[in-house]
Formats: structure tokens, C-alpha cells, sequence
């Protein structure tokens, strides 16, 4: 049985000095594009909406996503308060 790929799109909110926030997630990024089940770990910020941010996440299966979250670089992210969850979909490829 092929590995289902677990591919998520999540949107944050800066809550946080702006500045802070987009050197955190750029850190956040460089990170988890070392992870082993890492495919695709991609941030882009809202040109319309300054402090928005849409992450663009795709891992081998989804013990690799949970390994993700587990990290100590994803945790410290989210417990440092620098952004708040807006939205998450998961996605399928077609």
C-alpha cells in the first residue's frame, strides 16, 4: 500500500512585531525543509493583506507530518506566540 501524502494549507496572523514575525517563519521554514519527510514547506505573505501569511505544507505520509509537528522548531513557533492559526485545510492531490 502507497503512503497517502498529507498536503495542508494553513493561514496565520501576525500577532507579534511583524518584523519578528516573518524572521520566525523564514527560521520555521528553513528547519522543516530539512525534515526528512519534508516535500514541500513553502510561506508566502498576503501582498494585500501585510501580517497575513499562507503556508503551503506537503509531507511524504502523515506519521511524517506528526513528526513535524513534534519538532522542536515547529513547537517553539506556536508557543512564542508569534502568529495565530486563521485557517487549515487539508488537501489532496488529484
Amino acid at each position: 500500500m502507497q503512503a497517502k501524502a498529507v498536503i495542508k494549507h494553513v493561514e496565520l496572523k501576525a500577532v507579534a512585531d511583524l518584523k519578528g514575525t516573518r524572521q520566525a517563519l523564514k527560521n520555521l521554514a528553513r528547519h522543516t525543509r530539512t525534515e526528512p519527510g519534508c516535500i514541500v514547506f513553502e510561506i508566502h505573505e498576503h501582498d494585500d493583506n501585510p501580517g497575513f501569511f499562507s503556508l503551503w505544507e506537503h509531507f511524504f505520509d502523515q506519521s511524517a507530518f506528526e513528526q513535524h509537528l513534534a519538532q522542536p522548531h515547529t513547537r517553539a513557533f506556536f508557543e512564542e506566540g508569534w502568529a495565530q492559526l486563521v485557517r487549515r485545510q487539508n488537501l489532496r492531490l488529484l
